[in-house]
């Protein structure tokens, strides 16, 4: 049971922070990192690398997705962000999540599957800042926590496949 503890509304971004980002935590959650300012994330499509956060948060906000977002403190000698998000071209069935790049930029020595087993590491490295939230206030207890929901394999391939699907028939 992972929890994350004293979750802030959050006010204002600090731009020379690095995030871990929990896009709808209630559900599976899809992850990325903001790092100076910069968005970047895995999703079924693409790559995201180093896009301007700021039209992100817009987003979510409007469209009242929820988000949690976990400072993390990253040791000096980090690749860059950009070459790590450069070596995976999209999230795929059986193959890489949204995971992949954030727990090899994070922690490369990690052995976690999901983020739900990526937290608990990096608090144990004493890797975790402070946690905000956007549009959660019903989801954070009173004591100000969260605990991540628990999901398989499966339920992420399943995902990542309905999205799939879901933007082929667009097309």
């Amino acid at each position: 049971m992972t929890i994350i503890k004293n979750i802030q509304p959050l006010t204002e971004l600090d731009k020379k922070t690095t995030y871990l980002v929990l896009i709808s935590p209630e559900k599976i959650p899809h992850l990325a990192i903001v790092e100076n300012d910069k968005y970047y994330s895995l999703t079924h499509k693409k790559a995201v690398i180093g896009d301007d956060f700021e039209s992100y948060l817009r987003f979510f906000k409007q469209s009242q997705r929820k988000i949690l977002l976990i400072e993390v403190k990253l040791e000096l000698s980090k690749a860059k962000i950009e070459d790590v998000f450069k070596l995976f071209s999209k999230a795929a069935v059986n193959d890489n999540t949204c995971l992949a790049p954030i727990k090899s930029y994070l922690f490369k020595e990690s052995k976690a599957n999901f983020v739900y087993e990526l937290v608990p590491e990096l608090q144990e490295k004493k890797l975790i800042g402070q946690s905000f939230q956007i549009n959660m206030d019903e989801d954070i207890d009173e004591s100000k926590q969260y605990q991540l929901r628990k999901y398989t394999k499966d339920d992420i391939f399943s995902y990542i496949d309905s999205l799939n699907k879901k933007y082929a028939n667009r097309g």
